[in-house]
């Protein structure tokens, strides 16, 4: 006698077509780039080298651009799209187009306030990215902040006070005003 009701069978797994594996390997290498440039940043910085050939190599390197992109797109992203915002992070950073405008709008507080708060284009957040990580690995702290005196937010803010770097928001822009010492 024949069971009508036979073991269930698994779904076999489909091998990733060659296109996604070579898409997935090519994400892959640009972030292996990007972090490996920023390392060597940080390398020139803490061993006292100049680092601005180094810095200018990070910031021209296609590759550190496209990670970039890929990271401004988050989680699977589009090849067209991902190598469109790359040129276009490319232009930017080139000096081939101007940054884009960058809209700010008031946002509600709990308390019934407002704050200005925008939303960058995704060439422009790239660019961030960047200049991000740029900052970081020259400046990383070789050692904890905390509790050691002079590495605290205090005295950061102290410095830019002594530096007279001031943070302006007027007219839906945000500037940097840098005052002529005394």
């Amino acid at each position: 006698m024949h069971n009508s009701r036979s073991a269930p069978t698994a779904v076999q797994r489909v091998a990733t077509p060659k296109h996604e594996k070579a898409w997935a390997q090519e994400q892959g290498r640009a972030h292996r780039v990007f972090a490996k440039m920023a390392s060597d940043i940080s390398s020139a910085a803490e061993r006292g080298r100049r680092v601005q050939p180094v810095l200018r190599n990070f910031l021209r390197d296609p590759l550190v651009q496209f990670s970039a992109a890929l990271r401004t797109l988050g989680e699977d992203p589009d090849r067209h799209e991902a190598e469109a915002l790359s040129r276009e992070v490319r232009a930017l950073i080139s000096g081939k187009i101007s940054a884009p405008t960058v809209p700010w709008f008031p946002m509600q507080k709990s308390n019934g306030g407002s704050r200005p708060i925008c939303v960058l284009p995704p060439a422009l957040k790239a660019v961030h990215i960047i200049l991000r990580e740029a900052l970081q690995a020259q400046f990383a702290p070789s050692s904890p902040m905390y509790g050691i005196r002079g590495l605290g937010t205090a005295d950061a803010a102290h410095h830019m006070v002594v530096s007279r770097m001031w943070w302006k928001f007027s007219g839906g822009d945000l500037r940097v005003v840098w005052f002529a010492p005394d």
